[in-house]
């Protein structure tokens, strides 16, 4: 698995190929200083703090993704990167490692307040749908939908194909949640053994995989958009603190302090399987 970042536009993942895939859907930068994040500011792996939705003065997505983020090593062996979000005072760490089974994404985040500091995190990797990708939730044939439907009962957006021969019509974009003890453990043990997992596959059996323990995040965030906010028609696995896109308006928030950081890991893998028919 390699990977390929943009410490001077948000700490970008640019590029993550696997089984001969680029998985991530092309990167463009946003212009400097933009703050919404649509179509020719989209692509590649962003990580959105505080907030995903604008709300009460936050920008959309949060205010780390389109700032220069530090670099303190990167070699063949890891890649960590720092950023420190304007709004909030929170700072975010990221440190990526390989693993024999594809990569470690290992997170903390910190302040030198005294005082409790709320904020809502999310990976936010945009999967390229081409090919018939599709989106699984094992374990899980439905989701709690924010957009376009607040608070809906829904099939798992994605989970048919959106993108390429195959593909089939779907909303513009769906996004929707859930949480993180529904989804099954993983039976390659990636990540431990209290780890659940989500994936992307392909119709040929190629699929990337993503593991994370739940007691460190709660909720995944899933979403589907043929072309209504991306560039192209992308799939993504959110995992995330908090089942809402608004730290406004989101029921549970993280908090960090001088005396408490924060730290959890997500984990990727790719497998080979058997062929299966485009859904």
């Amino acid at each position: 698995m390699r990977l390929r970042l943009d410490p001077e536009h948000g700490g970008r993942i640019v590029s993550l190929v696997a089984l001969g895939r680029e998985w991530l859907t092309e990167s463009w930068p946003a212009a400097p200083g933009a703050t919404r994040f649509v179509h020719s500011g989209t692509g590649g792996w962003d990580e959105a703090l505080p907030t995903i939705a604008p709300s009460e003065g936050l920008p959309d997505h949060g205010d780390v993704w389109n700032v220069p983020w530090s670099v303190s090593s990167a070699g063949k062996h890891e890649i960590a990167t720092t950023v420190r979000s304007a709004s909030s005072g929170i700072v975010l760490e990221r440190l990526v490692r390989p693993t024999p089974d594809g990569l470690a994404v290992r997170y903390r985040a910190s302040t030198t307040d005294l005082r409790p500091r709320s904020f809502l995190w999310s990976a936010h990797p945009l999967f390229s749908a081409a090919d018939g990708a599709h989106i699984t939730l094992p374990g899980v044939t439905e989701v709690l939908q924010e957009y376009p439907r607040v608070d809906t009962h829904a099939p798992v957006p994605g989970a048919t194909a959106i993108g390429g021969a195959g593909a089939t019509v779907a909303p513009r974009a769906v996004k929707a949640f859930v949480a993180s003890r529904a989804l099954r453990s993983n039976p390659a043990g990636v990540g431990g053994p209290r780890s659940v997992h989500a994936s992307i596959a392909l119709p040929d059996g190629r699929s990337l995989g993503m593991t994370w323990d739940p007691a460190e995040i709660p909720w995944l965030g899933v979403y589907a958009d043929s072309g209504e906010f991306s560039r192209d028609p992308v799939l993504a696995l959110e995992p995330t603190s908090t089942p809402s896109d608004s730290a406004a308006q989101a029921r549970e928030l993280w908090t960090v302090s001088a005396s408490l950081p924060r730290e959890w890991s997500v984990h990727l893998h790719c497998s080979e399987g058997p062929s299966v028919p485009a859904r």
